[in-house]
């Protein structure tokens, strides 16, 4: 009977149809379903290039580091650099007290020392301060002439000179100007 089931064309029939749908079902329930597993290769592979050109760009800002570096720190000794033309808030205290100082070592009399609200710009306040002094034309040379030497920044603006009718020879001048100087704004610590 085995021989005589498989000379029988019904019995191969049913046997190839048995087997044919034993391997659809396997195909579809039990092996993964290769198109879902193309995508997925696919898209591995592409999230792989991505973080590839990320590693590639990472190297190129890390060979630039050390040159970073020594730009930053450049910049912060040129920093440096220029706060110690233009002070910083806490620092203008300290120039009003210069300025009085170079009016008494030039023989200056300051009769109004008036510094007005520092006006707001970009990085800086310009920080006009109105001086009325007496003294000699020599002297009141001598007190700009300092003023000019002085390491901070100092403009001279809005200069009225007049003549004043005193028996002193060494007050024979009235200089009413505006001393316009510029303060740092000070950028607050920003914590790690």
């Amino acid at each position: 009977m085995p021989e005589n089931l498989q000379s029988n064309p019904w019995f191969q029939l049913v046997l190839v149809i048995a087997v044919a749908g034993a391997v659809v079902y396997f195909g579809r329930s039990v092996w993964p379903n290769t198109v879902e597993m193309e995508r997925a290769n696919v898209a591995i592979g592409e999230n792989i290039s991505k973080l590839q050109k990320e590693v590639n760009e990472g190297k190129e800002l890390e060979a630039k580091l050390p040159e970073l570096e020594r730009e930053i720190k450049s910049k912060q000794l040129e920093l440096e650099n220029l706060k110690k033309i233009i002070p910083s808030a806490a620092e203008a205290d300290d120039l009003i007290r210069k300025l009085e100082r170079m009016a008494v070592e030039t023989n200056i009399q300051v009769r109004q020392f008036s510094p007005s609200k520092p006006i707001p710009k970009d990085f800086y306040s310009e920080w006009p301060i109105a001086i009325t002094v007496d003294g000699s034309y020599h002297a009141l040379g001598k007190f700009f002439s300092k003023i000019s030497n002085y390491a901070r920044i100092i403009n001279i603006q809005s200069m009225r000179l007049s003549s004043l009718n005193s028996k002193n020879p060494s007050v024979t001048l009235s200089a009413t100007f505006n001393a316009l100087t510029y303060v740092y704004k000070e950028e607050p610590a920003k914590g790690k």
